[in-house]
């Protein structure tokens, strides 16, 4: 009887390589319950890895072109940016390229060739811009971040409809760049539209006769966040 017993066993290494893959087959065709899924997720839910939540750390990216279609408040500001934004009106491609490397970098300032003068690099001139000053426009106003003053000529505000009761005594002392001494002859607030904004810019008003016609110093530089570029 032993022996028969025996004989009609067989070990693991006799089995066909063909059962087993029928079994695997069958288990590969057979689907998972409703009940199955549920108990699954609940699972990994409880798991240590914690696998919703590492989800929902994963920072979603999408489209700015899907963004638009599909959320109108950022359509609505976007339109805003756009009719807000001032551009020349012959600018160059590659200046306009600028312009929108700007709107998709974080944190970076960019100018491009076409914003410097023809003599290139070789040029020395100051940085001087057109501003708008109660109706009236003023030229050649010098943007110098060397100056810890806003100054405005007395020449200059006579030109310009001001009130004089705006203008307030002051008893500043000012040092120019040759070492000689100014006093300042009052302080007055004035606004000035530099493009479409408009700023409240403290000026110290001195009589002087300078290449300029306005001075807008360090003071109004860092208030707006300016940063200006001689070379362009």
């Amino acid at each position: 009887m032993e022996e028969s017993d025996k004989a009609g066993q067989i070990s693991d290494d006799e089995v066909p390589a063909g059962r087993f893959a029928k079994e695997e087959d069958d288990f590969s065709k057979k689907g998972i319950s409703v009940e199955e899924a549920i108990e699954f997720l609940r699972i990994i839910q409880q798991s240590e890895f914690k696998v919703i939540e590492q989800l929902n750390k994963t920072p979603a990216r999408i489209s700015l072109l899907g963004l638009l279609m599909n959320f109108k408040p950022h359509r609505t500001i976007l339109v805003k940016i756009l009719n807000e934004a001032q551009v020349a009106q012959d600018i160059f491609v590659e200046g306009f390229r600028g312009i929108i490397n700007n709107i998709t970098t974080n944190n970076y300032l960019t100018f491009v060739d076409e914003e410097k003068p023809i003599e290139g690099r070789g040029h020395n001139r100051a940085l001087h811009i057109s501003v708008k000053c109660l109706d009236h426009i003023v030229a050649k106003v010098l943007i110098d971040n060397g100056s810890s003053l806003n100054v405005m000529p007395k020449a200059t505000l006579e030109k310009l409809p001001f009130n004089a009761s705006h203008l307030r005594p002051s008893s500043m002392v000012v040092r120019t760049f040759d070492g000689s001494h100014r006093d300042v002859r009052g302080v007055i607030n004035l606004p000035i539209q530099i493009g479409p904004h408009i700023c409240q810019i403290t000026f110290q008003v001195m009589d002087i006769n300078p290449s300029y016609n306005c001075l807008l110093g360090r003071p109004w530089i860092h208030s707006v966040g300016m940063v200006p570029s001689t070379l362009h």
